[in-house]
């Protein structure tokens, strides 16, 4: 799926590299109005839009490494 959004979009838009996974858990968190980041830190849809967030931040040169 991810090869045919990049033959589709990819020329024409940012595709980053981090993926999300589905998660119950990030459900969950919308229900209870809390972020998935305070409702379950640990899980790997969490951990996955933390490392979203640090690559976007790296190509919109607002961080540098």
């Amino acid at each position: 799926m991810i090869d045919n959004i990049k033959s589709i979009w990819g020329k024409n838009v940012k595709i980053f590299g981090t993926v999300i996974p589905n998660s119950i858990k990030v459900q969950e968190s919308q229900a209870a109005g809390v972020s998935i980041a305070d409702y379950d830190k640990n899980n790997a849809a969490a951990k996955a839009y933390s490392l979203f967030t640090d690559e976007y931040l790296r190509n919109c040169n607002f961080i540098n490494e």
